[in-house]
């Protein structure tokens, strides 16, 4: 999962980097900006574990998000994403989620928050901190069974 877990923050990062670096960023005189994007993503992912044990893959088009990327002196220190949308289950029967998910990362730590309510009453919410020596995962899962 630490694995599952970074390689997501990497991949996010490099969307958001591959972004940023095509835009012009305007440094204030202080040395520092914000870059916002947004967009809509089309490739959105995401396992759900619930007790450590993986029950369910999401996967989802139309994912709006936004980016924030915070810079001082023409680095990127911090940086923070939201995700809105609906996703859906690969597994029977298939049930759709409205998505709401809130990232931030800085420096070496981060975390990932999100909250997925199920149109057949599953809803799970689950909050991932890294960094580069502790991961853990907090779920809570209601399921509809």
């Amino acid at each position: 999962m630490k694995t599952n877990t970074f390689l997501l923050l990497c991949l996010l990062l490099g969307i958001g980097l591959t972004q940023a670096s095509a835009q012009k960023k305007e440094l204030n005189d202080r040395g520092t900006c914000t870059l916002i994007e947004r967009g809509i993503w089309n490739g959105y992912t995401t396992p759900v574990f619930c007790d450590g044990v993986q029950v369910d893959f999401l996967v989802g088009t139309a994912v709006e998000y936004q980016l924030l990327f915070f810079f001082r002196d023409g680095i990127i220190y911090k940086a923070s994403e939201t995700f809105k949308g609906e996703i859906k289950s690969t597994k029977p029967p298939y049930e759709t989620f409205r998505l709401s998910e809130f990232d931030k990362m800085d420096g070496t730590t981060g975390y990932f928050k999100f909250n997925l309510l199920g149109n057949m009453g599953t809803h799970y919410i689950q909050y991932v901190l890294l960094d580069t020596d502790f991961h853990s995962v907090r779920a809570v899962c209601l399921e509809n069974d």
